[in-house]
């Protein structure tokens, strides 16, 4: 386990309250779990994030806005 006091108290935080914590997937293997190993063979792929703690109702949702000038949202004619 680390030696530094900053990473045992944010590891402590996150087996206390899983709701705050992203989720991982990485290839095949769902909810990878901080410490888990994983053969780089199955960690090809991209990982993928969740957030359990997100609600899907419209009061929570964010938009997703495009980086840059609107210019280049609109159709060329």
């Amino acid at each position: 386990m680390p030696s530094d006091n900053h990473v045992k108290r944010a590891m402590s935080l996150i087996e206390a309250d899983k709701t705050k914590v992203l989720g991982i997937t990485v290839g095949s293997r769902e909810n990878v779990q901080p410490g888990q190993y994983i053969p780089r063979s199955k960690a090809q792929t991209p990982p993928k994030l969740a957030f359990s703690g997100a609600s899907p109702t419209p009061s929570s949702a964010w938009p997703l806005l495009p980086h840059g000038p609107l210019s280049r949202m609109t159709p060329s004619g």
